[in-house]
């Protein structure tokens, strides 16, 4: 009888412990994976995020067109909108974006017109912009990548596509 006690109880053993490693695992994946949130109608809680976090000027009139954000290792930010001004300047804070960087053919990383959202429509389209280091919070030798297209709408206003990832690189 206790051999039969003893083998109930591994087994017991044995599942908790499988349910853990997978629990475990689901989260690590999760972590590194990452959660995609994507919208075409961006809330206002998620365009005033991007306004702080993107340094969007805030008295700036802006109309989000769409919202893109990933969590887990690789974080990223992306948001289309359209400014109501027809000068890029204005369209960041000075202090975090600096617009003299602006090129007027910028592209996008390589790869990155395919990416696979719809409104964000890039390919072959004519872009003024930059690639730019951005400060990490909490630390000042850290920098994420900050990248942003801007393209001319031809009736005063701008259509705006900005993509923060986490990328980080250390400057000394």
């Amino acid at each position: 009888m206790p051999n039969v006690r003893f083998r109930k109880l591994a087994a017991t053993f044995a599942i908790l412990v499988l349910a853990g490693i997978a629990v475990a695992l689901i989260w690590v994946i999760r972590g590194v994976v990452g959660v995609e949130t994507r919208t075409t109608s961006p809330t206002h809680e998620q365009v005033a995020y991007c306004r702080e976090y993107l340094y969007i000027t805030p008295d700036i009139e802006i109309e989000p067109l769409a919202y893109y954000v990933k969590d887990g290792m690789d974080y990223m930010v992306r948001f289309k909108f359209i400014a109501q001004t027809d000068d890029p300047a204005l369209v960041f804070d000075s202090t975090q974006i600096d617009s003299s960087e602006f090129s007027a053919d910028f592209d996008f990383p390589p790869g990155e017109e395919t990416h696979n959202e719809i409104w964000w429509d890039i390919a072959g389209r004519p872009l003024t912009g930059a690639s730019t280091f951005v400060p990490s919070s909490g630390s000042d030798r850290f920098f994420w990548i900050m990248h942003i297209g801007i393209a001319e709408n031809g009736d005063g206003t701008l259509t705006v596509y900005a993509w923060r990832c986490e990328h980080g690189q250390y400057r000394s």
